[in-house]
């Protein structure tokens, strides 16, 4: 069975006026720690605190253990905290451990009144400092309301379903919840996080997005691009690009290794800031937590179809031109 990722995460206090500097720098590590082997992600949050620091969590994601313990133990992360010295209030602290698939997302929405924007904002400060440093805490994203709406919506994302509960029950919690004036207003959904924040602004309501739904989207938009990587970066990276058997693009000859990464990477991008956003904005009425029954069956219908045409599309393309 193979072993779940392997978790490396780096909590950092910046100094107040030293942002710009640390960006930088982040950076600079963050291209050492994607040329790390075993490197398969990462991901990071900010927050602001009272005292004018500002807390940054950074996590890495390993294909094992022993690819995680070479990076966090590697002369060039060593390096990289020592030229940084002058930009932490405090030493990095850093944490290892299994990512198990079992993260878990809280979903709140507020509904904040008319010219209490400011006040909300305050007291949503304070309990996001307070999340942040807390026990299996692994990420924090704030949606602006859409339109005309006065709703917020806050998701959190907990490395476990016990992390998340003790945090729900916690003290620290009650107290900072009991100086908002309407919380009574909120309301709150805990799903498991398949994809991230990529469908998190749409649940709006008091339930996320169905996960099939999500993966439904997330497969239409990645197989086209897979293909379409595949013939023309892909080759181009790799052996070449020929057409029927004759030379078009004489290929760099990069080890496939490297050809595979170079398309996770130019994925990633497309997929996070071009193709999913326009993805969940054609499908909006279908992702909507409250479709209707009738628009779910056609939503679904309509994926359905669109798999056959991409599937036929680079069917006949393949075979038609010998890629």
């Amino acid at each position: 069975m193979p072993q779940p990722p392997s978790l490396a995460t780096f909590n950092y206090s910046v100094l107040a006026g030293q942002d710009d500097a640390f960006g930088a720098w982040l950076r600079d590590l963050l291209m050492l720690a994607v040329a790390a082997p075993g490197f398969i992600g990462v991901s990071r949050s900010e927050q602001g605190n009272p005292s004018g620091a500002t807390s940054w969590k950074i996590t890495c994601r390993f294909e094992s253990g022993s690819d995680r313990e070479n990076w966090m133990n590697s002369a060039a992360l060593a390096k990289a905290h020592a030229d940084a010295d002058a930009l932490f209030a405090s030493p990095p602290q850093a944490r290892s451990d299994a990512d198990d698939g079992a993260s878990r997302m809280m979903i709140v929405t507020s509904h904040v009144a008319p010219g209490r924007e400011e006040d909300w904002r305050i007291a949503q400060a304070r309990l996001n400092a307070s999340v942040v440093g807390f026990p299996g805490f692994d990420g924090l994203d704030i949606f602006k309301p859409s339109n005309d709406s006065h709703d917020w919506t806050t998701v959190l994302t907990f490395r476990s379903e016990r992390d998340l509960e003790n945090w729900k029950s916690s003290a620290e919690r009650g107290r900072l919840l009991s100086q908002f004036e309407d919380t009574k207003h909120d309301s709150v959904d805990v799903g498991p996080a398949s994809f991230g924040t990529w469908f998190a602004a749409r649940a709006t309501a008091s339930r996320p997005v169905p996960e099939w739904k999500q993966a439904m989207v997330v497969l239409a938009v990645l197989y086209p691009l897979v293909s379409v990587y595949d013939i023309t970066l892909g080759n181009a990276a790799g052996q070449g690009l020929a057409i029927a058997g004759h030379p078009i693009i004489r290929g760099l000859g990069l080890p496939f290794p490297v050809v595979v990464f170079l398309g996770n990477a130019v994925g990633t991008v497309l997929l996070s800031w071009m193709l999913m956003p326009a993805a969940i904005r054609l499908f909006d009425w279908w992702l909507d937590p409250a479709a209707s029954r009738a628009q779910t069956i056609r939503g679904a219908l309509m994926l359905i179809a669109l798999y056959v045409l991409e599937v036929a599309a680079f069917s006949y393309v393949f075979e038609t031109w010998g890629f």
